[in-house]
């Protein structure tokens, strides 16, 4: 993971001063989105589950849950990128970078995970002696499954491109004048993170590698719709 988020960067940035200075941005507008979603998240999300299961029962109420957690980040993560988009020098960005933002948003996000599985490993290579004797199996298998651990360096190759086109699409609406791109992003970003809350809520992604496996195939295909926006996009030339 951290490997694909040094790689996002720089494939999108190169030696150039201004790219790298978008992709900090994007890194920034990551971190901010992400800060205010967890501040929102941890105390409303219980509360709202609850009551929509009271309202809707819970056949009814997980669906729109799952639509709730996923307007969430296109709430916090669109609108942390709009917001430092028309703050900054991005306003004015061309093609270039307005990818190195998206790059710089996403890889932000991959090079944290990244950190947090190496530390997990590092703690449990450490500790593996205090482990109770009957999970000690389980866990050295967790660890040792190379197709579990590769599929989430896919998710985020993938996850990087979403995040790029989103990006790309938000700057291109502020460098036209144009809401309709930034509505595009939001939809983009909710439909993928409402289908990642109901594989994680009700599918149950995270209990073999089968179905991680079909998850990230889905991921895929919203990737491969973010590589064919962003060819549509540059090919319109309206950012230069």
């Amino acid at each position: 993971m951290i490997a694909v988020a040094v790689a996002a960067v720089l494939l999108a940035a190169g030696r150039k001063r201004s790219l790298w200075a978008a992709a900090g941005i994007g890194a920034a507008a990551w971190a901010i989105s992400v800060a205010l979603k967890f501040a929102w998240a941890i105390p409303m999300n219980p509360i709202v589950l609850r009551g929509l299961e009271r309202s809707l029962g819970k056949a009814g109420g997980a669906p729109v849950f799952w639509l709730y957690v996923g307007l969430l980040t296109g709430i916090f993560e669109c609108g942390a990128a709009l917001l430092l988009v028309r703050r900054t020098r991005l306003r004015g960005a061309d093609w270039c970078q307005a990818a190195a933002f998206g790059a710089g948003f996403g890889a932000m996000e991959a090079f944290l995970l990244g950190t947090v599985q190496v530390i997990a490993v590092v703690a449990t290579i450490a500790f593996f002696d205090g482990i109770p004797a009957d999970q000690k199996e389980a866990v050295a298998k967790a660890f040792g499954d190379l197709t579990s651990a590769f599929l989430p360096v896919v998710e985020r190759v993938t996850a990087v491109v979403a995040h790029v086109f989103s990006c790309v699409l938000i700057v291109f609406g502020v460098r036209l004048g144009q809401w309709r791109w930034f509505w595009l992003s939001f939809a983009y970003k909710t439909a993928l993170d409402g289908f990642a809350a109901w594989a994680i809520l009700s599918f149950g992604v995270k209990e073999s590698v089968l179905k991680m496996a079909e998850f990230e195939l889905v991921v895929a295909a919203f990737a491969v719709v973010g590589v064919a926006g962003l060819a549509w996009l540059r090919g319109s030339a309206r950012l230069p």
